[in-house]
Order: C-alpha cells, then structure tokens, then sequence
C-alpha cells in the first residue's frame, strides 16, 4: 500500500508515502531484504523523475542515512532514517 502511494497522482501524497517509507524501513529493517530492490527502483524513479519535491524527500531521508550510518562520522542519536 505505501509503495502504491509513491506513485498517487497528488504530490502530497507521495511525499507523505516516501517518509512513511523510510520511517517503516528504520523500524524494520531486517525484514525488508525480499522488498529492497523495488524499494530502491522506487526510490531512483522518484529522485530521477518526480517532482522537485517528491524528489528532494528522498533526498534528504538519504542524508539522514549516510549521516546515522556514520559513513559521515556524525553520531546518530536514535533518530535515524533509513534511506532507501
């Protein structure tokens, strides 16, 4: 249901899919290995044909990633997003 919504005709929408995404993703993690390709085809449609904003959600919850990961070396409180 998530996954259909990133692709609903109103932009709100899509944004608020891809952040709920990313919030199950954080959560649940290591259950998602049978899901990871669609999530990132998914995810590389959005970044490479979505709106500006839609686009930049993706975006921004990757940083939050590669930040929490600490492949940047910032410390992650609890309050990472898995970016997919």
């Amino acid at each position: 249901m998530v996954c259909e919504a990133t692709t609903a005709q109103d932009e709100r929408i899509r944004i608020s899919a891809f952040s709920c995404l990313h919030e199950i993703a954080a959560n649940y993690y290591g259950k998602l290995p049978n899901y990871m390709t669609e999530i990132f085809n998914i995810s590389v449609k959005a970044i490479q044909g979505d709106s500006e904003d839609v686009a930049l959600q993706v975006r921004l919850q990757s940083v939050k990633c590669t930040a929490c990961s600490g492949i940047w070396a910032l410390p992650c409180n609890g309050n990472c997003k898995l970016a997919l």
